[in-house]
């Protein structure tokens, strides 16, 4: 079915009649529950002429609100860092709005 997905629990069966036994969680749950592990870092960037050329981890690993929520900080109070812009959150490979796989994600919550 479109928007849901049957996960097993702990590929469980019922005790009484040793049917499995299935949970369904609608796509948002799904999405929610991959957002909230911690696989993501905050990346510096490091461009070159041609594009991005290399990056490095400055932090993390953290829940994606939480790199979201350090993100925004940086960008309103850079402090001592040069161009806060060359910093983006980088996580597991996923599709984005535009149809691309890439690791890195948005600052934005909507995105």
């Amino acid at each position: 079915m479109v928007g849901q997905l049957e996960v097993a629990i702990n590929g469980g069966f019922c005790q009484v009649d040793r049917i499995p036994t299935y949970v369904i969680l609608n796509y948002k749950e799904i999405v929610d529950m991959i957002k909230n592990k911690k696989k993501y870092f905050i990346t510096e960037l490091h461009m070159g002429d041609d594009g991005l050329e290399d990056y490095s981890d400055h932090s993390g690993p953290y829940t994606l609100p939480k790199a979201r929520r350090i993100l925004e900080r940086m960008f309103k109070y850079p402090g001592a860092f040069i161009n806060p812009y060359a910093f983006a959150i980088r996580g597991p490979r996923h599709t984005n709005d535009h149809g691309h796989n890439t690791e890195f994600y948005s600052p934005r919550e909507d995105r």
